[in-house]
């Protein structure tokens, strides 16, 4: 595990990559993209023990930098961002390749979103083409009829409300072992990573604090049970599965060969794909031109089954989300061998936290 987290640490992130990458990347296949959306920061390659931390910090910064850029920083108030324009799933190419002008982006947001005459306003102001600025204005039966009430409660607002009420009390495992956080819905392995490195971080808290277990519902847990499942989900992820292979890209002999990702389907030939040329790529039966090493694919479904297939992002996409906690997952069962001092060696982290004493701590 300790070999993977580490490469993880550096392909993974740097096939993800957007702007004018700097030579110490270490993909062949990925080149500059995205130079339109914002300063690039020339980034470099640089955890302290593996000559890693500087590297680390800087793909940190990268993401932060990108965050910076979806607002306005001159505001006196910022209440708002704006990422993920468009739809990942309308069109295939190369990160390279992307070419939205502000009028294609524009396209897409006046039939889908409610605040479509922000962009016309805006373009009325790059283009001085009054055909934005009648759309800003107009009181078209079409456009929802909320579409101008900025001030609007959206049904986005009820998400956590939502989320409470979907929760349930108990959930199941799969025949493998296999925990099903997202009830069978897809994408179920960025679930269970986070899941595990939560449940291993928590014991290694519980220790420090003194506390070996806990009740719940009349049953004790010892903080060994909280690492026991957290390597168990993460033998599963690496091997230990009916489909005996193995959900990282590049690890074992058995992984996926067909990853719903664009710079890792799409040949580096130096040739320009457009949106719709890039679907040859995405539904061709061959394999991946090229590997995006350390990758955590979507992972089976609900019955431990699992489909390589480009064109089916459920099954084969990665994801940020999911790559994190799995990075997270496998250093905190790696560090050490013994239970307490995975994160925090001297204590020093856990130690300004608050002190946790179960209501009902198990007899001496």
């Amino acid at each position: 595990m300790q070999k993977v987290s580490l490469i993880l640490h550096t392909t993974t992130k740097e096939g993800t990559k957007a702007g004018t990458l700097p030579k110490s990347n270490n993909i062949s296949w990925r080149g500059k993209s995205g130079l339109q959306d914002g300063k690039d920061t020339n980034d470099k390659e640089g955890l302290v023990s593996v000559n890693r931390y500087d590297h680390a910090r800087e793909l940190i910064k990268w993401g932060t930098d990108y965050l910076l850029l979806t607002f306005d920083s001159s505001a006196s108030e910022i209440n708002q961002i704006h990422a993920k324009v468009g739809g990942s799933l309308k069109g295939s190419e190369k990160p390279e390749d992307m070419e939205y002008p502000p009028e294609t982006v524009f396209a897409f947001a006046r039939d889908s979103s409610k605040r479509y005459m922000w962009g016309s306003v805006w373009l009325f102001l790059a283009t001085s083409n009054n055909t934005y600025l009648s759309l800003a204005m107009a009181t078209d039966p079409s456009v929802p009829k909320n579409a101008k009430a900025f001030d609007k409660i959206t049904d986005f607002n009820k998400l956590p409300a939502e989320i409470l009420s979907m929760y349930h009390e108990s959930t199941s495992l799969t025949m493998w072992g296999f925990i099903q956080l997202n009830h069978g819905y897809p994408n179920s392995l960025q679930y269970v990573v986070n899941a595990s490195f939560m449940a291993s971080l928590f014991a290694d808290y519980m220790k420090a604090q003194g506390v070996p277990g806990w009740y719940c519902n009349h049953n004790y847990f010892s903080i060994s049970v909280l690492k026991a499942f957290a390597t168990s989900q993460m033998d599963y992820i690496m091997c230990k599965n009916p489909m005996n292979m193995s959900y990282i890209v590049g690890y074992g002999n058995k992984f996926p060969r067909h990853v719903h990702h664009r710079g890792a389907s799409i040949p580096n030939d130096d040739k320009h794909y457009s949106c719709i040329e890039g679907w040859k790529w995405r539904d061709t039966p061959n394999r991946n031109p090229n590997n995006i090493v350390g990758a955590m694919v979507g992972g089976p479904n609900g019955f431990d089954q699992f489909y390589d297939l480009r064109n089916n992002n459920s099954y084969t996409e990665p994801t940020l989300a999911g790559n994190a906690g799995l990075v997270a997952a496998l250093i905190s069962l790696t560090s050490t061998s013994t239970i307490g001092s995975g994160f925090d060696t001297d204590h020093t982290i856990f130690n300004q936290t608050r002190q946790y004493r179960p209501q009902n701590l198990p007899p001496p």
